[in-house]
């Protein structure tokens, strides 16, 4: 059998060269991407925590209670999709009105005792991962401690998420104006 050509194989080591090098930067702009996604997570749930620390008030009966009528805070969950929060009165020892049971059950009572942690990750009760940020916050010289937690922290579901609208959308615009028969 006739071996191929100096020429030939040259060819095809520099078309899987192209494969190869094509793989590693598409697999760097991903990896880069969700790592963006996953650190504007994070901001928007500190943001989050600072806004409930302000609509948090306290009651007739000098209860906390998050006042309904705060704009900032009903902005805020309907903005950060799947929104769970809860806030804590440690010195009533309950937890306000409102709070998620979820999360209560996914933090259990670890968190109540140290804030050595600002952030947190954890999974619920149905199976889904949550990214959270943890706050204190005064209210009326009562400290209050407060947790928010939202979207889904890493796993398929955020890469797809990602792909469908950054990703694609940059090259679909990209190559739209760029097509010249357009």
């Amino acid at each position: 059998m006739r071996q191929p050509s100096l020429a030939r194989r040259l060819s095809w080591a520099l078309v899987l060269a192209n494969v190869l090098a094509f793989l590693g930067i598409s697999s760097a702009f991903v990896f880069i991407g969700l790592s963006g996604r996953e650190d504007e997570l994070i901001y928007a749930l500190d943001r989050a925590s600072a806004t409930l620390g302000g609509a948090v008030a306290l009651d007739d009966r000098q209860r906390p209670m998050i006042d309904p009528g705060d704009e900032a805070w009903t902005a805020t969950r309907t903005d950060i999709r799947g929104l769970r929060f809860l806030v804590f009165d440690p010195a009533a020892g309950a937890f306000v009105p409102g709070s998620d049971p979820e999360l209560i059950e996914a933090l259990g009572d670890v968190w109540l005792q140290g804030w050595d942690e600002a952030h947190f990750k954890v999974t619920l009760p149905d199976g889904r991962t949550v990214r959270g940020s943890l706050a204190t916050v005064v209210v009326a010289g009562r400290p209050l401690r407060l947790a928010v937690a939202g979207g889904e922290a890493g796993g398929l579901h955020d890469f797809w998420y990602w792909l469908g609208t950054s990703c694609c959308a940059r090259f679909c615009r990209q190559c739209c104006r760029s097509w010249p028969f357009r």
